[in-house]
């Protein structure tokens, strides 16, 4: 027993020493830095997972904007053929078709982007999450 408390006392700055880089390799390698969801505040979720909510954010903001440019656009078609009808006294049914062909054939090209987007959206978090599900 005196051996040990002498060996204890002998190396007591290496034993403290050994100690304090053993808790510091741990927190650097075994804890992921983390901050409150931006989708769900109560959780803390990593780097990754953040980003993801970002960009699934920033989706549903291109996606409400474009629907709200589209309205904008048919409302202008129809205040300008409104124009139209009372100036003229004639409704021109082939500009109204074009126009709204044009307006539309605009939304589902921008939603068919809209539509890659999240295809590889989804094909990169079931990646992330199963890469997660393996650590």
């Amino acid at each position: 027993m005196n051996n040990i408390v002498n060996y204890l006392k002998a190396n007591l700055h290496f034993i403290i020493t050994a100690a304090v880089i053993v808790a510091m390799v741990y927190y650097i390698v075994g804890c992921e830095p983390t901050a409150p969801s931006m989708l769900h505040p109560e959780q803390q979720v990593t780097a990754d997972i953040l980003a993801a909510e970002f960009q699934l954010i920033a989706a549903q903001y291109e996606k409400r904007i474009s629907d709200i440019e589209l309205k904008q656009k048919i409302r202008e078609l129809v205040l300008q053929e409104s124009l139209t009808l009372t100036s003229t006294g004639r409704l021109n049914p082939l500009g109204i078709a074009t126009s709204l062909m044009s307006i539309f054939g605009i939304a589902a090209a921008a939603d068919s982007v809209r539509t890659r987007k999240k295809l590889k959206r989804f094909t990169l978090s079931v990646k992330t999450s199963s890469d997660e599900t393996t650590a």
